[in-house]
């Protein structure tokens, strides 16, 4: 690595932390190398290996591609991640450690910031829901899982160790300063024709559909009282829910702060296109945001679109299972 690109590399770990002794032991922790060895990489006695500097990388958010690129170009670097929730190999694991990770810098950054537009539910929302959060897995099963045997509703269960990071992740999304969500007016009409779809095929029983219709209700419960609110009711940080009339192809997602920039595309419903470039960050935000501007309001202000909005909307759960 040549000396300006590694001056550059050592200067973004340094601003990740306000203390030169929690980036020390954060390392220590991470490479699993004695303290002597960090502070030798630290003053350039000894570089930091590739590995090394790959797994700084990932673990931490840091864009090699941003590093190195001389300038903008429209090839625009994402990381497609399949993760298998079911039947989770070490890899997969990984990967949610990572992303959880990067959840854990925003916790504790005044200025983070995430907005979702959404065509599909944010994870976010369902995931305190069972039958929802399983629903969700069943879908990318009979979608990307293996053809030869198409499992019903009732046999998808999540692992426990994806569970766990689940749970983590779903409590640290609440505790990010700002989050904006742009929800496709059609989301909850996506949803329940998918829910009708499988049970007209009986992979879901009808009793399963009423444990979502439920789950849905409850749902729309939760989200109208924190568009009220305007904030997490577990954490009181501030959320901005929009209404979008333009229909979105899926959903895109942004994270940002002091030391965290990804952008996110999902992709094969329950995984994503990730990038941790800057150029790519800078793009897809831009676009979120043309996209938030013709959007309606309807936290804390906008009641009368708000009040119309989750009444339509349990209208239209109410009429599961009358088919």
């Amino acid at each position: 690595m040549k000396e300006e690109l590694y001056d550059y590399f050592l200067s973004l770990l340094k601003k990740k932390f306000n203390k030169r002794a929690d980036l020390t032991r954060s390392l220590v922790k991470l490479l699993s190398i004695e303290k002597e060895a960090v502070y030798r990489r630290l003053r350039k006695e000894v570089p930091f290996t590739f590995n090394e500097v790959a797994l700084i990388a990932r673990v931490w958010g840091i864009s090699l591609d941003t590093m190195v690129r001389v300038e903008p170009t429209r090839s625009l670097p994402f990381c497609l991640q399949l993760t298998d929730h079911v039947n989770p190999l070490p890899e997969d694991i990984q990967e949610m450690e990572h992303f959880t990770e990067i959840l854990r810098f925003l916790r504790n950054d005044p200025r983070s910031e995430i907005m979702e537009v959404a065509s599909l539910l944010p994870f976010s929302f369902y995931h305190k829901f069972a039958y929802l959060r399983r629903f969700s897995l069943f879908k990318w099963m009979y979608q990307y899982g293996e053809a030869a045997r198409v499992p019903s509703f009732s046999e998808v269960i999540l692992s426990a160790e994806m569970e766990r990071l689940m749970d983590e992740q779903s409590e640290l999304l609440k505790e990010v300063s700002r989050t904006f969500y742009v929800l496709d007016h059609m989301t909850f009409i996506y949803l329940i024709n998918d829910i009708r779809y499988f049970a007209s095929i009986y992979l879901i029983l009808p009793e399963e559909v009423e444990k979502l219709k439920a789950d849905l209700l409850q749902l729309l419960d939760y989200l109208e009282a924190l568009a009220a609110t305007g904030g997490f009711p577990e954490t009181g940080n501030k959320v901005y829910l929009y209404i979008s009339p333009i229909n979105f192809d899926t959903n895109y997602c942004y994270m940002q702060g002091d030391s965290v920039q990804v952008s996110m595309v999902r992709s094969f419903v329950m995984n994503a296109l990730v990038s941790l470039d800057e150029f790519a960050f800078k793009k897809l935000k831009n676009g979120m945001l043309a996209m938030k501007r013709s959007s309606t309001l309807v936290s804390e202000s906008g009641e009368k679109h708000r009040i119309e909005f989750f009444e339509k909307q349990r209208a239209l759960v109410e009429g599961l299972g009358r088919e």
